[in-house]
């Protein structure tokens, strides 16, 4: 998954902002009926009012406000959506912020694993000549000793880092509000450089810099 995919799935999935886009919508149809009037009153009445004879009675009313009453309702309408707008456009950018931060720490934390990957795979080989060495003495028990603590401190490392993937990609999960397995899309910004062409020591000896 790219950046700009977790980034529309969170703000997609996300109860707060869809709750603020309901504000929204409640607010615009409140301003949208500010110049409405209020509701007709009718009344009816039956009984004994001008003789013995039972009569009917009818009576209707309607209240007119003033135009300031609408200007001011206006005005209070339109603030109030303005202000769910805001609260909306905040909380977007909120949640652009914890994704883009927690999506970089899973970059982060898989570029470590790469390397440690590699360092384990080194040290285990330092650790098994060590060993080999020392069981026909061409070398003695520090060097072996070294390299075994060596290679214990960076399969830690490695456990600690990959533990710490985990917790990542669980809280980009959370944000994102999906329970999928995620693999992250490295971008090619930064895919690492690789020089095909060898560099001439000649030239890099001359150059005024390196002086």
């Amino acid at each position: 998954i790219s950046l700009d995919s977790a980034i529309s799935i969170a703000l997609k999935n996300n109860l707060a902002i869809k709750a603020k886009e309901e504000s929204i919508k409640s607010a615009d149809k409140k301003r949208s009926s500010v110049f409405e009037l209020p509701k007709t009153n009718f009344n009816f009445q039956y009984g004994q009012f001008n003789s013995i004879n039972n009569d009917f009675g009818f009576s209707i009313s309607q209240t007119i406000p003033f135009p300031s009453y609408f200007n001011a309702k206006s005005k209070l309408f339109n603030a109030e959506l303005k202000r769910n707008e805001l609260s909306h456009q905040i909380s977007q950018y909120e949640i652009k912020a914890q994704v883009s931060s927690v999506y970089f720490t899973c970059l982060y934390l898989l570029e470590c694993q790469k390397t440690f990957r590699k360092l384990d795979s080194l040290f285990l080989n330092f650790r098994t000549a060590s060993a080999l060495r020392y069981q026909t003495g061409e070398t003695n028990l520090i060097e072996k000793t070294t390299a075994e603590a060596k290679n214990t401190i960076i399969k830690l490392q490695l456990k600690n880092n990959e533990s710490e993937l985990r917790q990542a990609l669980n809280d980009l999960r959370t944000i994102m509000n999906v329970k999928d397995t995620l693999i992250i899309d490295i971008p090619e910004y930064l895919i690492p450089i690789t020089l095909i062409e060898k560099v001439d020591s000649t030239l890099i000896r001359n150059n005024a810099s390196s002086l």
